[in-house]
């Protein structure tokens, strides 16, 4: 299974800059926090992020002496920034519960005009384009909100099962044109090379499972880029 998660970012600096900025705090065996760069381009740098962050845990030991053991532990963020249309995106792969110590090293490099920020889809039209670009799906699961119950509420509801259920949410939600998705899993219908699956959260969090993952994102960030680009110009 792989994750990946994209922000909107904005990095004040051009990038060959940037990437002799994350060179410069090069991660080694001294150090506790740095980057390792794995590809740096006219558009894009690619890297991880490593953290040490050791677990202490205090004992007492058979005789009562309390003892103090270390276990080192390492916090990792694989990254890629790139720049599309003039415009940078950050993809954080495998998404840890925290990027906070990344992103807060990184607004210390560029300073003043760094800022970071979610990624918002709309994923009914979003399961639209996929389906035009990439192939027939077939939906199993997903999570609404925002769904008006008789105008004194609101409400969110999961909906799952081994068929598309969308005719079921469409009968069931007739009367409903304002409701959200949260989020859908689907898995691809007819198709001899997408055989998998995929998840996606509103907040353009993408879990892929199943599936030759980098076969997917080929096709699949076409769309993304697609959908991202018209966001931004309406």
């Amino acid at each position: 299974m792989t994750t990946i998660k994209w922000f909107n970012i904005n990095i004040p600096i051009d990038i060959k800059e940037f990437s002799q900025k994350l060179k410069s705090a090069n991660f080694t065996k001294e150090a506790e926090e740095g980057f390792l760069l794995k590809n740096v381009t006219s558009n894009e740098v690619v890297g991880r992020y490593i953290e040490y962050k050791p677990f202490t845990k205090e004992f007492k030991n058979p005789f009562g002496v309390s003892e103090t053991i270390t276990i080192p532990d390492f916090a990792v963020v694989e990254f890629k920034f790139t720049i599309q249309d003039g415009r940078w995106l950050l993809e954080v792969y495998n998404t840890p519960r925290s990027i906070k110590s990344f992103t807060n090293k990184i607004s210390e490099f560029v300073g003043f005009g760094f800022y970071i920020a979610e990624i918002k889809l709309d994923l009914k039209n979003y399961i639209d384009e996929i389906e035009s670009h990439l192939g027939k799906l077939v939906i199993k699961k997903m999570e609404l909100y925002n769904i008006n119950i008789e105008n004194t509420a609101l409400g969110q509801m999961l909906i799952k099962g081994e068929k598309d259920i969308r005719k079921s949410l469409e009968s069931h939600l007739i009367s409903q044109t304002h409701y959200k998705i949260s989020s859908f899993k689907a898995f691809f219908y007819q198709n001899d090379i997408l055989t998998g699956g995929f998840e996606v959260k509103e907040n353009s969090r993408l879990e892929i499972f199943d599936m030759p993952v980098q076969v997917f994102l080929q096709q699949y960030n076409t769309v993304f880029m697609s959908v991202l680009k018209n966001q931004r110009n309406t």
